[in-house]
């Protein structure tokens, strides 16, 4: 009953009407220069809504608001936003400014509604600044709103994040599809009593696909009503994706080696050399975020860049194409050691099949993946979030259906040589000797 409860909040969370995406808070600083937020608006336009509450000083035995301060709006007009970089004094910043306003133009309190309207999907970038004094930025309270076209899905949203939410719902629905799947299949593997290790990792990483996107999804829901969401739920969804992303690379390099998909493996050296390549992915994925998160204080350079664009991104990507590399080594040489092994040629041809087609997927799955973290640094910045956040749910959902595909061969394979020792078994007699079955 709570599960159809939490899924009618849901739905009615999506459909509601959303006033947009509201930044909220205030600004104590000692810097001169302070980014607040940033939007993407469509072609067709939105809305702004600015309040600002000014912070007061004494002048002339009154209390007035601060004219120093300043709200500045940026475009990524190459004129404005990107030119900006840390070195330029504060001055300079406020000069690049598309919009300047102060005190005489934006009173305390008082809200403005600005048009905003582009030939193409347009970024808008809001700051706050306070040049010539010593004291830095100070700003009790602001509430910015800001309002994307008409429409369910959309006013909300910024454009880069539009499609998103209909894509997750989608892939959400085959996930479930998916985990019931290997569900099944883990049960009929429980019915005759195998060992099922490569089921289980599979059902872990649609699992984990499930509970993110819950995490996202109500997350997005809760936005959707207030334009502010939960963030912390929203974070936990891209930590999901790339650990199933890491957990599928392991999953694929050790079926290159002959992971027999129903067997648990021994240590060899091959598959401990695995085990410690995915150690050292996890920790360069955990690197990026760090640095990325972390390390880049300019608030310039963090709109401009992108997450696996930077110096340990840049590693990761270079890590997984080595995986794509080593998955088609090892699917070479396990194919040459299916030959020299003294098999009937039936079943020799039955897995050498299996192989192939797992080398050929499972090398383009690869090939994706590395796509995926290229994409977004080649992306527009209105194209890179939806592009990137996209991509990944379509490669993660493609990996899975190319295990399970796998796993239903080698589980046909399985099963025909058990029905046929069970079919011999019924022509021998208990001592061991053949039973001959007499002729009419």
């Amino acid at each position: 009953m709570h599960k159809i409860l939490l899924l009618f909040v849901l739905i009615v969370a999506l459909l509601a009407p959303s006033s947009g995406k509201v930044s909220v808070g205030s600004v104590h600083s000692y810097d001169d220069f302070v980014f607040v937020d940033s939007f993407c608006y469509e072609q067709s336009g939105g809305h702004m809504v600015l309040e600002v509450e000014w912070p007061q000083i004494l002048k002339d035995d009154q209390r007035v608001d601060d004219p120093s301060q300043k709200v500045l709006i940026y475009s990524d007009l190459p004129s404005q936003w990107p030119t900006l970089n840390e070195d330029m004094d504060c001055d300079s910043k406020v000069d690049q400014a598309g919009y300047v306003m102060g005190t005489d133009s934006l009173p305390s309190r008082i809200s403005i509604d600005m048009n905003v309207v582009g030939l193409r999907p347009r970024f808008w970038y809001l700051a706050f600044s306070r040049c010539g004094s010593d004291d830095g930025v100070n700003v009790p309270h602001y509430n910015f709103t800001f309002v994307n076209g008409e429409g369910t899905f959309v006013r909300e949203f910024s454009y880069d994040e539009q499609g998103i939410l209909e894509s997750e719902i989608g892939f959400f629905l085959g996930f479930l599809i998916l985990f019931c799947v290997s569900v099944f299949q883990l049960d009929t593997f429980s019915t005759q009593k195998i060992e099922a290790s490569a089921i289980k990792v599979i059902t872990v990483v649609i699992s984990l696909h499930v509970v993110g996107l819950i995490f996202t999804l109500v997350d997005r829901s809760v936005f959707s009503v207030n334009g502010v969401g939960i963030p912390k739920l929203g974070f936990i969804f891209p930590i999901i994706e790339v650990l199933t992303f890491i957990i599928l690379t392991g999953a694929f390099l050790l079926l290159a080696q002959g992971w027999t998909l129903i067997h648990s493996f021994k240590d060899t050296p091959a598959r401990i050399a695995t085990l410690l390549y995915v150690g050292i992915l996890t920790l360069s994925h955990i690197a990026t975020y760090v640095y990325y998160y972390g390390f880049i204080n300019d608030p310039f350079e963090l709109t401009k860049t992108f997450l696996y664009t930077t110096p340990p991104g840049l590693a990761t990507v270079a890590l997984h194409l080595l995986a794509m590399v080593w998955f088609v080594e090892a699917v070479v040489v396990s194919l040459i050691n299916l030959r020299r092994e003294e098999t009937p040629s039936a079943e020799k041809e039955e897995r050498k099949k299996t192989f192939l087609c797992l080398g050929l997927f499972g090398a383009f799955w690869l090939a994706c993946v590395v796509f995926t973290f290229v994409i977004g640094g080649l992306s527009e910045p209105w194209l890179r979030q939806k592009s990137f956040v996209i991509s990944e749910l379509g490669v993660s959902f493609f990996g899975v259906v190319i295990l399970l595909c796998t796993l239903r061969v080698k589980v046909g394979q399985l099963f025909s040589k058990m029905n046929e020792k069970d079919k011999d078994s019924e022509n021998v007699t208990p001592d061991g000797d053949e039973m001959k079955i007499p002729q009419p």
